[in-house]
């Protein structure tokens, strides 16, 4: 009988009770306290990368309305969004960075820079429900104006634009001049310039002739020209000497002194590398073949006199030169480079040559040619009296390898 009072005592005792459901409900309460507040932290995590990926996204479609290479829009993007607060760590956190963006309404904008980030959040009191802290995903949206890079841009102060009796064209591809004489870029009596899109620092001036820009003109861009501290690499002696080529035969880097002569039916390949031209003339005739992969041509003199300069005014049908830039040193993106004291670096007859990458004319003034592929002519001048100058733009994979900064050109976010 004790026995039964000692289970039915205990059982209806309520002492302590409220201890026994606190140390119960406690944990509870204290885990949904904490989610709550992780919930908080997480909202304003979630608003922290936005910021940074808006901020990263224009960064790089400012680096993309520059022309810049995937790389160095990249690396734009991603040093924005640390700039914002936003560091990629491993699996931890990420920067994806997608020209054309991958997904949304401008998949097929060229001008568009997607930007996701991701971050794993980390958990404390939540985790007594959770065993991994969610995964918290941003993605902006940013946009430049769609226009191809300028393939034909005056850089210096000093620089003008005009045609008279001749016509200037870039098809496919813009003219940037950056001189600071009002108007800097004028049509006169019998002259045509013609373009996809123009850039003036002043102001363009129409006087007997006619000025077309498919996409606008713009007044007031300021064009930067990324290779003006770009100097010759040092040389000195002579490594081939008024050098004729006949034939099948291969180049390589080097000085080349007084002149280099291409015969008609000769295939040539120049190999990687410099070549330094030291006054004379590299000349190439007929139906002869020149092909120079990854080269930059450098038409220089050793005595200030007697300036080197590359002619193919005596190419007929079935000749051909292309030249592909350099891609690597201080001269990388450069194909041709003239000497910053030289006045003329190439004369061009019916037969046009392929460039891919900058023809660097800093101090001259082309006055006519016809020029294909991804080609950038950056001079101080073109006032052609007579004939014509065209750039025949085509998109290629080279096109990386030469970067006119272009600034000002109007990037805001676009999802």
């Amino acid at each position: 009988m004790k026995k039964k009072n000692i289970f039915k005592s205990f059982y209806f005792d309520q002492r302590a009770a409220v201890a026994i459901i606190a140390v119960i409900v406690f944990p509870v309460l204290l885990g949904m306290l904490g989610l709550g507040i992780e919930v908080g932290m997480w909202y304003n995590t979630k608003r922290m990368m936005q910021n940074a990926a808006d901020a990263a996204a224009i960064g790089g479609a400012i680096e993309l309305s520059k022309f810049s290479t995937v790389s160095t829009i990249t690396t734009r993007a991603t040093s924005d969004a640390a700039r914002n607060g936003f560091t990629a760590n491993g699996s931890i956190s990420t920067v994806i960075v997608n020209l054309p963006p991958a997904s949304g309404p401008n998949t097929s904008n060229s001008s568009a820079v997607e930007v996701i980030l991701t971050q794993v959040q980390p958990i404390y009191l939540s985790a007594l429900f959770l065993h991994v802290g969610p995964t918290i995903s941003v993605r902006s949206v940013a946009a430049g104006p769609s226009v191809p890079p300028p393939c034909i841009l005056m850089t210096q102060n000093s620089a003008t634009m005009s045609a008279t009796n001749s016509q200037i064209t870039a098809t496919g591809c813009g003219i940037a001049v950056n001189g600071t004489t009002s108007p800097n870029i004028t049509a006169y009596s019998g002259g045509t310039i013609s373009a996809s899109y123009i850039y003036t620092q002043t102001a363009t001036s129409i006087s007997g002739g006619t000025i077309t820009a498919t996409n606008g003109i713009k007044t007031g861009i300021s064009v930067n020209d990324q290779y003006s501290g770009v100097t010759i690499p040092s040389y000195s002696g002579c490594a081939y000497t008024s050098m004729s080529v006949s034939g099948t035969t291969t180049l390589n880097p080097g000085v080349y002194c007084s002149g280099l002569t291409i015969n008609s039916g000769a295939n040539v390949t120049m190999n990687p590398g410099v070549y330094t031209f030291d006054q004379g003339v590299f000349t190439i005739s007929g139906n002869a073949n020149v092909t120079a992969n990854g080269a930059v041509l450098i038409f220089t003199s050793s005595t200030g006199n007697n300036y080197s300069y590359i002619d193919i005014s005596g190419m007929t049908s079935g000749g051909s030169l292309t030249v592909n830039s350099i891609i690597s040193g201080t001269m990388n993106g450069i194909a041709i480079f003239g000497d910053y004291n030289s006045t003329h670096t190439m004369t061009v007859g019916s037969i046009a040559p392929t460039i891919n990458g900058v023809f660097y004319l800093a101090g001259h003034h082309p006055s006519a040619g016809t020029f294909n592929g991804c080609m950038q002519m950056v001079a101080n001048g073109m006032n052609p009296t007579s004939g014509s100058v065209v750039i025949n733009l085509t998109q290629n994979s080279t096109c990386q390898y030469y970067n006119a900064a272009v600034s000002g050109t109007g990037v805001t976010l676009a999802e």
